[in-house]
């Protein structure tokens, strides 16, 4: 009995090894791709202000650390990815954007370069979502395509006195804000605690009031100069914390 009872033990040990293994593997493929996603992330603000040097330089460390993670894991997937039929040529698609975008900025072509690796940020956000996978980077995301949604009315002249105008500018503040506070909830520990993370949360905490308060008080003008101060807080956003 003794015998049998320690093999069984050994057996829920080596289970619960093995279990942990997997959210490793998890999590190491969210940690490389998180490396090699940083790079990404400097290197289209640098296309998007010009910066051709500064932005083939993010781009070849990009292409180096995506390198590392298609060696480490092309072939030996998260189990949570394992049953994705396109899970190879995803991860072999985004290596080839990021080196065509790099031949692209090398060559001035900066238009070429940004238009290649815009493509990057949804498919790495539809691999985790057709898996089932969330990191905070997709909430990130969801800010940004709520922030494009109220964009237009920066430049489409917003009548207040539709319904549909205004409920729309209304809905689309709601879930701003609303993805905004996720954003707080969500984050990881090391972000809640960042100094920079929290001021960057209390400046789009105040541009949220001062949009409330543009619908509110129908002036177009608060409106348009509110969006693009949260327009560029998106972008800061997605820099440093996408």
């Amino acid at each position: 009995m003794r015998e049998f009872l320690l093999a069984v033990l050994a057996a829920l040990v080596l289970a619960g090894s093995a279990g942990a293994g997997r959210a490793g593997q998890l999590s190491d493929f969210n940690d490389a791709t998180a490396e090699a996603y940083r790079h990404y992330r400097a290197a289209v603000s640098y296309l998007r202000t010009g910066n051709a040097a500064l932005a083939a330089i993010e781009i070849e460390a990009a292409a180096g650390r995506w390198r590392d993670v298609t060696g480490r894991f092309a072939a030996n997937p998260p189990d949570a990815f394992a049953g994705d039929p396109a899970w190879g040529a995803t991860l072999t698609g985004i290596g080839q954007s990021i080196g065509q975008a790099l031949t692209s900025t090398d060559a001035g072509d900066l238009k070429r370069a940004r238009e290649t690796l815009a493509p990057v940020r949804g498919e790495l956000g539809a691999l985790r979502r057709r898996n089932g996978v969330i990191v905070f980077s997709d909430r990130v995301d969801e800010v940004t395509a709520a922030m494009d949604r109220l964009w237009r009315f920066r430049h489409e002249r917003p009548d207040f006195g539709a319904a549909g105008t205004l409920r729309e500018l209304t809905r689309g503040t709601a879930v701003l804000e609303h993805l905004l506070q996720r954003c707080q909830e969500e984050a990881p520990a090391a972000l809640r605690n960042d100094s920079d993370f929290v001021r960057f949360l209390d400046s789009a905490a105040e541009g949220m009031e001062r949009l409330w308060q543009a619908i509110e008080g129908r002036d177009e003008q608060l409106l348009i100069n509110t969006l693009r101060e949260l327009r560029s807080f998106e972008r800061l956003f997605f820099l440093r914390f996408g």
